[in-house]
């Protein structure tokens, strides 16, 4: 009986050991061999890629984000980003020097690939490129930086379309109206260094092209006086002065489209009465331009998308180190005249996202 149960129990621990010994060659079988675990890892320069692209970061710094095309632009901007891959950052300055110098110092502390600047003005835009380029951030300016190392320049040719506006004007005045001498004003920011340069002044030369000895009142806003009712107010204390003037220019169509609007409320603003001249080629010029009778007849076409498509394209050139952070480089964007003789459609459509056939 003993030797009955030695034999019994030897041949469970037989089984048993014969069990583990199974158990254990399946695990070993199911488990996935280490060659097949690291080829079906992501690829470390594919993680370094991926990485790169997220990380590409570029910064726009605008002057006046509440005029229109500074929005239209914007948008452009953030959508061409999109496309690209890349992460845009806007920020307004809003006509301030304190504001525009914060947001510069915002950019370079979040270590951007690269800035695009449009400045309050020239000065400022000097001090904002050194301050970029020493942080090594390549900057792409919207404006002429004087006094500074060479940079990247980007932008609307607006003088050569401003100039060709105030000729237009004060020649259509003279068609319509051979027996009263044109009369003309330009509402201004002389603070500003730029718009004076690349919009009053070429104005002005267009006008005195025709009529060389001619007086263009400057109608003044100051830097608190950009809201409509503001300009509104400013208007309508120089016409009521000054009923004379019949030829009316504006830096942007925020401040004409305001004054066709004081004159409207005094019975005049009809080609009659005055002939206007503006800057930005929105829908809404493009409403009042179509107006047979309208005083309102030219404005600078810009083109948003044109413009911050190129800025970022430069940007881009800039980062990958295709163009030095000091060369100097000027890409000049043509604008339009546009009147009511013009190809409304694909502008609008392609520059301000509106289809006027809607």
């Amino acid at each position: 009986m003993r030797e009955l149960k030695k034999i019994i129990v030897f041949a469970l621990v037989v089984v048993f050991m014969v069990s583990m010994l199974f158990i254990g060659t399946s695990c070993k079988e199911e488990a996935a061999p280490a060659e097949e675990v690291v080829e079906e890892a992501v690829p470390a320069e594919e993680v370094v890629e991926e990485e790169a692209a997220e990380e590409l970061v570029i910064g726009r710094m605008m002057v006046f984000v509440g005029d229109d095309f500074q929005q239209t632009a914007k948008q452009h901007f953030l959508n061409y980003c999109d496309e690209i891959g890349a992460e845009g950052i806007v920020l307004d300055s809003n006509f301030d020097e304190e504001t525009e110098r914060k947001n510069a110092e915002d950019l370079i502390s979040r270590g951007v690939n690269a800035i695009i600047i449009q400045c309050v003005n020239a000065f400022s835009g000097a001090e904002i490129s050194k301050s970029a380029k020493a942080a090594g951030i390549p900057v792409v300016s919207s404006i002429i930086i004087p006094d500074t190392e060479n940079y990247i320049l980007v932008t609307l040719d607006e003088e050569t379309a401003n100039k060709k506006a105030g000729k237009k004007i004060i020649e259509l005045w003279e068609e319509l109206h051979p027996d009263i001498p044109p009369v003309p004003a330009y509402i201004s920011i002389p603070w500003n260094e730029w718009v004076t340069e690349v919009r009053t002044i070429p104005f002005i030369e267009g006008i005195k092209s025709v009529e060389p000895d001619i007086e263009v009142m400057e109608i003044e806003l100051g830097a608190d006086q950009l809201d409509t009712e503001s300009i509104m107010a400013v208007f309508e204390d120089t016409i009521t002065a000054h009923p004379e003037i019949n030829v009316i220019g504006g830096f942007a169509s925020f401040t004409t489209l305001p004054a066709l609007e004081v004159l409207l409320s005094i019975g005049r603003g009809t080609i009659e009465t005055e002939l206007i001249a503006s800057i930005e080629g929105s829908i809404e010029e493009y409403k009042k331009i179509m107006d047979p009778n309208s005083a309102y007849k030219f404005t600078t076409g810009l083109k948003p998308k044109d413009l911050e498509v190129t800025d970022v394209e430069y940007a881009l050139k800039l980062i990958n180190g295709e163009i030095g952070i000091d060369e100097a480089v000027i890409k000049k964007i043509p604008c339009l005249v546009l009147d009511s003789d013009s190809d409304w459609g694909p502008y609008l459509k392609e520059q301000w996202f509106e289809d006027i056939e809607d």
